[in-house]
């Protein structure tokens, strides 16, 4: 009775809005206090290999996603839809072909940035796709034994009943038409939004040059120096010009991109995020410029002979900040006779270009670190700290481009770009509170007092590894082809039995560190740990339902009641209680507890034993109740922006007709 009223209070305060990996997690850890079940059982989850084996399918996803592997393909059968509907009968299509032979969650896990990109670009609402995602996979999985775990599972469990590869096939296409047609009419009236449909996308990019969050975006320019593998390849076949997202914008100084690229060639980079700019200047041979190098105001033209000067200046200062003076540099001043571009001081980490060893242990915050860092500076209400203010609309601070790198030359800063850039008539710059100054500067002063006190942020942009559309190896034009040929390895090793899913995953995820795929962070972020911590945390509730006898005694006391009411009642009896079950526990224990249940009865009422696994299977993949039923629902979960609620809402009704139609299509098929 105690994990009974604690399971019913549970899903009460999950429908409340109660984050599930906290709440299951402490439920668990309350049975184990009240020794209902072991501590080896309310950390087993973490062990799981199927918890394993979600987190290293997402960073073998994740890879995929990076390469854009299967963005073409993709793009060709989702299309441009005219409609939502018309979205998710083209969604439905290559999802249900595939899932039929491939694990459903790997799957999920491919499909979610495709999707997510998709229909941001379509004008579509997110929310209205993602839960059907994770829908159909599920559906697919009813049309073979390899569709996903818990058939292989079943199989195994009872393999008197001799289950082929096709067997569910006749009835499963039944369910899928089924569920299909009851997500492509209802999704649109009943999933919320997510609030990422293209014109609230375009809406934001026309105002705040947005994407999923506001971001402060910078235009650079970057000069080519003479070493790098960018040297003899084009901006256009290098893939430079499309190496960072809209609503950025890559383009060369001089011509469209075409011609081979040169030492000294110069790029500029056009609303890029200051995570962007440092990604681009971490490929090897590309070099940030101080803005005094190549920004000319139309009333500072004249003066151009002065500002390079400035520029070397600056390039002079940062190098030898240490040991030079004032009148050191104004010697070395004298003496420059032609304008030079500063060159940045970032450590250069190319792909493949530099030894292998030395870019892991870089992507991995190793020993291969950079000198010098970007850091975004606010400037404080009233204007600059040290700088005299006029009065007028607002506080401002009103100083050339040369006077603000001289101020930020005093505190051991380059200026590389500035957002919110203000210029007067005169071609002065009109500084005021608010303004992001994105400058380079050592890890030293980044870390110090000096440039907390002057201004009302400073923070630092972390390392980046270079876009991976960039072509900096003869490897990289393959990249997307090892991405998904690890996929495929992947689910075919698994499926075959070879070795252990988990495993394999684990080391296609290591590989494609390796190969270039993806960086040590990019598998971090990847790894969705609140969806991971519900999974695991479910099996303790789990195994208290099984420990206390409260499964068996429900699925006794269900089989009892209609055991002399005949095959047909007693098979109906079962479809009902794995649907039941399948609330609460996952769809593998479902099988699990009800197998040898259902050997029992079979023997003693004459009841098709093949028929009987097979309505366990369909029952088992209706996992549409809840976002713990099924692992792939709580994958899509964040992505849709789903509450515990909008599954009950869609999937219960969902769950009981796909149900009905699977008990009447098997009685009708194999009886």
């Amino acid at each position: 009775y105690i994990v009974l009223d604690t399971v019913v209070v549970s899903i009460a305060c999950l429908a409340l809005g109660l984050p599930a990996d906290l709440l299951l997690l402490g439920v668990s850890a309350a049975f184990c206090a009240c020794r209902i079940i072991t501590c080896e059982e309310l950390l087993g989850g973490l062990s799981n290999e199927g918890v394993v084996a979600v987190a290293a399918l997402c960073a073998v996803s994740a890879s995929i996603d990076k390469t854009r592997a299967l963005n073409q393909v993709m793009e060709r059968c989702l299309g441009k839809p005219s409609s939502t509907r018309m979205g998710l009968v083209r969604m439905a299509v290559p999802l249900v072909c595939l899932g039929a032979v491939f694990n459903n969650t790997p799957l999920v896990a491919v499909f979610i940035p495709i999707v997510k990109d998709w229909t941001t670009r379509a004008g579509l609402d997110a929310g209205h796709f993602m839960m059907p995602l994770s829908f159909f996979a599920l559906l697919s999985a009813t049309l073979t034994t390899m569709g996903s775990s818990t058939n292989l599972l079943a199989v195994k469990l009872v393999p008197e009943a001799e289950i082929k590869f096709l067997d569910p096939a006749p009835v499963g296409i039944v369910i899928v038409v089924a569920g299909l047609a009851y997500c492509i009419w209802l999704a649109p009236y009943m999933l919320p939004s997510a609030g990422l449909t293209g014109e609230t996308h375009g809406s934001k990019q026309g105002c705040s040059h947005a994407g999923e969050e506001l971001r402060d975006r910078f235009t650079v320019c970057i000069k080519l120096s003479g070493e790098g593998p960018l040297l003899g390849q084009s901006a256009q076949s290098s893939g430079l010009l499309s190496a960072i997202m809209p609503p950025a914008v890559v383009s060369c100084t001089v011509g469209d991109g075409s011609k081979a690229l040169e030492a000294g060639d110069r790029l500029e980079l056009r609303d890029a995020t200051a995570e962007e700019i440092v990604s681009m200047a971490a490929i090897q041979g590309c070099k940030l410029q101080a803005m005094s190098a190549w920004y000319m105001p139309l009333g500072q033209i004249r003066s151009a002979g002065k500002m390079w000067r400035s520029a070397k200046r600056v390039q002079m200062a940062m190098r030898w900040r240490l040991g030079a003076t004032e009148k050191h540099l104004e010697s070395m001043e004298e003496h420059v006779t032609t304008p030079s571009k500063f060159n940045s001081g970032l450590e250069q980490v190319g792909r493949m270009s530099i030894p292998v060893r030395r870019w892991i242990a870089s992507g991995m915050g190793g020993w291969s670190q950079a000198a010098n860092v970007l850091c975004k500076l606010v400037v404080p209400p009233g204007g600059l700290v040290g700088r005299g203010s006029v009065d007028g609309e607002g506080m401002f601070s009103v100083m050339s481009l040369q006077e603000l790198d001289e101020y930020l030359l005093s505190i051991d800063c380059a200026l590389v770009g500035m957002c919110g850039l203000d210029v007067n008539q005169n071609g002065s710059l009109n500084i005021k509170g608010g303004e992001v100054l994105l400058v380079e500067t050592t890890a030293q002063v980044s870390m110090s007092t000096t440039l907390v006190s002057r201004f009302a942020i400073a923070a630092v942009v972390e390392e980046q590894a270079p876009p991976a559309s960039v072509i900096l190896s003869p490897l990289d034009p393959y990249r997307s082809m090892l991405a998904v040929l690890g996929l495929i390895s992947t689910v075919a090793v698994a499926a075959f039995d070879i070795a252990p899913l988990d495993a394999v995953a684990i080391l296609i995820a290591l590989l494609s560190i390796l190969l270039g795929t993806l960086s040590a962070k990019d598998l971090y972020a990847s790894i969705n740990g609140q969806v991971l911590l519900t999974v695991a945390a479910s099996f303790g509730v789990g195994s208290a339902i099984y420990n206390t006898g409260l499964a068996t005694c429900l699925a006794s006391g269900v089989l009892f009641l209609v055991e002399a009411a005949g095959p047909v009642a007693i098979l109906g009896a079962l479809l009902g209680l794995a649907l039941i079950l399948g609330v609460f526990v996952s769809n593998n224990t479902v099988v699990i507890m009800l197998a040898p249940l259902i050997k029992d009865i079979c023997e003693r009422r004459d009841v098709d034993l093949k028929v009987a696994m097979l309505l366990i299977i369909y029952a088992a993949n209706l996992s549409f109740a809840t976002p713990f039923s099924y692992q792939t629902n709580m994958m899509v979960m964040p992505h849709g922006k789903y509450v515990f609620l909008d599954y009950v809402k869609f999937g219960v009704p969902m769950m009981l007709f796909c149900g009905s139609v699977a008990l009447i299509t098997t009685l009708a098929y194999w009886q």
